[in-house]
């Protein structure tokens, strides 16, 4: 009877151990890094507005990971606009958490100013400048990854210009590149790269590029490329 009981005890513990790993497989395939790094990726290709049929698959894709809500938000008018901002800001939040913040900071806003008693045309104006502001932010941030983007521009372009006379690839390259810089430059090539190999055409994957990263040198470099 007792080794019945401890049995069945051993058993249940097992079961309980092998159901947490389960969860924590499934759990990590669907909300863990590496999935969270794709779903960036992904939608960050998502972006770009040239390309063939693999181009379409691929906005799909990232589509289909967002939540309903994310998805009614898409259908807003210039909300792919804010979404692409915040690619160039080199944010990964979605788009609701942009709506989220703005609207709970207009709200404070306008809590505020009420119970300080302030005039209408005051709590109308905290209203909207303090709705603003995470959008203020996102500008600076947009700003400051650019800038920082075309400070490192020369430097890859050099890699890419010794690269390509080592004998490597265009897109080989290009590869190079998202793997032995620096962000934010990498993470651009990177996704350049991995529409590449996704097959999308390279002449549509540069413009890809060009269209994420609103920088004059890199659409030289582009317009140079094609």
């Amino acid at each position: 009877m007792d080794s019945m009981y401890y049995l069945f005890i051993l058993c249940g513990f097992v079961a309980v151990v092998l159901a947490l790993e389960g969860a924590y497989t499934a759990w990590n395939s669907a909300k863990g890094p590496d999935a969270q790094r794709m779903a960036r990726r992904l939608r960050a290709m998502s972006a770009g507005e040239h390309g063939n049929g693999a181009t379409a698959l691929l906005k799909q894709r990232a589509a289909a990971k967002l939540s309903p809500l994310e998805q009614m938000l898409l259908r807003l008018p210039h909300a792919h606009r804010l979404d692409r901002l915040m690619q160039q800001a080199g944010k990964s939040e979605p788009v609701s958490h942009v709506f989220m913040v703005c609207a709970l900071a207009a709200a404070a806003g306008l809590l505020v100013t009420s119970v300080l008693g302030s005039p209408l045309w005051l709590q109308l104006a905290a209203t909207a400048g303090a709705g603003a502001y995470p959008l203020v932010r996102l500008l600076a941030a947009r700003r400051a990854r650019l800038r920082a983007f075309e400070q490192q521009l020369p430097d890859v372009l050099d890699l890419l210009g010794r690269a390509l006379r080592a004998g490597h690839a265009f897109s080989g390259a290009l590869g190079m590149v998202g793997s032995e810089s620096s962000e934010p430059i990498a993470s651009e090539f990177r996704i350049t790269f991995d529409e590449v190999n996704y097959g999308v055409a390279l002449d549509d994957a540069l413009l890809n590029l060009a269209t994420r990263v609103p920088s004059i040198d890199l659409r030289y470099f582009v317009i140079a490329v094609l």
